[in-house]
């Protein structure tokens, strides 16, 4: 059995049989990031909120390394299909990438009433990112975030992992 860090377990904000909202977390995260935006909205809107643990997060980075970005997608897309078949009106969100994946569902899935994408990294200032990234993963697979007052805390991880970096999500469509 893979353990999941208790601060990264999903949540299911149960609500209005109208209208659900998916919100995805972002890479190395967890649902927990998102989970402040989501109880708002809960309850100003008072919609149904989702939020899934995406594949390989919430647990040992050595997962998370073994995925890439169409696993997270593939999990994301079977979220927004059951709350289609429960809901009338279904949008999804996400942060950072869990944004990039909340677009790719926009531009994929029909039926999706509408996206809120929040802080996804686009493009890239450094275009040899994705070709160095490849090579120093064989080498060196995780790469230290900054620790310490206002940086990383649990529940993301301390290491960014070189191999899963790399989504590719705006090359798919």
């Amino acid at each position: 059995m893979i353990y999941i860090h208790p601060k990264a377990e999903p949540f299911f904000l149960s609500g209005s049989r109208e209208t659900a909202l998916l919100f995805l977390h972002g890479f190395t995260g967890s649902p927990s990031e998102v989970f402040p935006a989501a109880k708002k909205i809960h309850e100003i809107c008072g919609c149904t909120l989702s939020g899934p643990l995406l594949p390989g997060h919430g647990s040992d980075p050595r997962f998370l390394n073994r995925l890439d970005w169409q696993d997270w997608y593939q999990a994301a897309e079977k979220e927004i299909r059951f709350l289609q078949t429960e809901y009338e009106k279904v949008f999804a969100a996400g942060l950072s990438m869990g944004g990039l994946l909340t677009i790719h569902a926009g531009v994929c899935l029909k039926n999706l009433q509408g996206i809120i994408s929040i802080n996804a990294p686009i493009y890239s200032n450094a275009p040899f990112l994705d070709f160095t990234s490849k090579l120093i993963a064989y080498v060196q697979p995780y790469y230290r975030k900054k620790t310490g007052r206002n940086c990383v805390s649990w529940p993301a991880w301390d290491a960014l992992l070189m191999k899963s970096c790399l989504l590719g999500v705006t090359r798919a469509c």
